[in-house]
């Protein structure tokens, strides 16, 4: 029971138990509702003749088959709802943290570069910088031209 405390405690964790219980109580409370409201939809005069077309009006099953009908798609809806949030939230997390990633390493990128171009000349030295990049012999396999296939 404390690992529970400390997953709700967490602040991270807050906006994903909401959604959670949202979804949980529309997949209690939407269902029933559709179920009993077209129930009370199709005892009336349309009701009948929709059920009379479908051929569902010889007895008093028929209405409670549609209202049925109707709550499963309704537990569909929320669920197909649900997934796309999920993934939704997934992919935006993960362009988050790569976002992220990608800053931390020009933060530390930056901080090198400063880091290693900086020089300390000691006071009364001269700076040489007739010679800054030197130049050197190529060595046997760059003087030898490539040989094409």
């Amino acid at each position: 029971m404390d690992g529970m405390r400390a997953i709700v405690d967490e602040k991270s964790n807050r906006p994903v138990l909401e959604k959670f219980v949202k979804f949980s109580v529309a997949l209690i409370v939407l269902p029933v509702a559709t179920f009993f409201g077209v129930l009370q939809g199709v005892d009336g005069e349309y009701g009948r003749s929709l059920l009379g077309k479908l051929g569902l009006a010889e007895n008093k099953h028929g209405a409670m088959t549609v209202g049925a009908l109707s709550a499963v798609l309704v537990v569909n809806i929320i669920l197909v709802l649900f997934v796309v949030m999920a993934l939704k939230e997934d992919s935006a997390m993960t362009a988050q943290r790569e976002r992220e990633e990608a800053e931390s390493s020009v933060q530390t990128t930056a901080t090198t570069t400063v880091t290693t171009s900086t020089t300390t000349i000691p006071p009364g030295a001269k700076e040489d910088t007739s010679k800054a990049v030197e130049e050197r012999e190529p060595n046997d396999q760059e003087k030898e031209p490539k040989k094409s296939k």
